[in-house]
């Protein structure tokens, strides 16, 4: 039973890390117009080609374990190699079912982010602003176009989560915890400190424009994030400095 909640714990771990990498790749892509999500792309695809190899070859090895445990009788040999044949069957449908099950939402994630990060690609830029104006000249509202959105926060996003992904190093990592954790934790040092800065940012909006989100949640994330990359990039380059000086 311990080992099973072991395993279910460490695969959601995987989850979460597989998750956070087409994230940031993602982001990578929308902020560059590049394909750097052929990365995890890859990644997922050569993990695919590597089951899928294994699941062929570990059969025959069971049958040659199977006859090789035998092989000083002739007639076991002959009825182990029989009986591995069938059961070779049996166990490449029954481990490529139990596997695919658990590679299904690994897939789904890498093709839900891969497909979006095609459109970005394809999708022709129109990072522009626009503006509103009175008819007496004066600017009533600025207003910016969805690609200079998407690109701004996932600016910020990356930033964030580089700022967030180097302070481990400075303050020694998490090595203690398993490589897992070098991705897991720059995340939650970055959303945690993100979600306080929303929250009093959306006070200030909702005392001014009487709306929480400032009345676009994409712009009011990025400003959050901004805030974020700034004031702890600043905090993180002060205390490296520091280190640098006096060791």
């Amino acid at each position: 039973m311990e080992g099973i909640i072991s395993f279910l714990i460490g695969y959601v771990i995987l989850l979460v890390c597989w998750l956070i990498i087409n994230v940031f790749f993602y982001a990578l892509t929308v902020l560059t117009k590049k394909g750097f999500f052929f990365i995890p792309f890859a990644i997922n695809t050569l993990l695919n080609w590597a089951i899928q190899i294994y699941f062929f070859v570990y059969p025959f090895y069971f049958l040659y374990q199977i006859v090789a445990a035998n092989w000083g009788t002739w007639w076991l040999v002959i009825l182990s190699f029989v009986i591995g044949l069938l059961l070779i069957g049996f166990l490449l449908s029954f481990w490529q079912m139990v596997m695919s099950l658990f590679i299904y939402p690994i897939a789904m994630i890498t093709t839900y982010f891969s497909e979006k990060a095609a459109q970005v690609i394809d999708k022709k830029e129109t990072d522009v602003d626009y503006e509103v104006i009175s008819p007496k000249g004066d600017v009533v509202e600025k207003f910016q176009s969805w690609d200079k959105t998407q690109k701004n926060l996932a600016k910020w996003f990356v930033f964030s989560y580089v700022i967030a992904f180097a302070n481990q190093f400075v303050k020694g990592g998490y090595g203690s915890f398993g490589v897992a954790w070098y991705l897991i934790i720059p995340m939650l040092v970055m959303l945690i400190p993100v979600i306080v800065i929303s929250f009093f940012l959306g006070i200030y909006y909702l005392i001014r424009k009487r709306h929480f989100l400032g009345g676009n949640r994409y712009l009011f994330l990025t400003k959050a994030f901004k805030i974020y990359a700034i004031v702890y990039g600043i905090s993180l380059a002060l205390e490296l400095l520091l280190k640098l000086i006096y060791g």
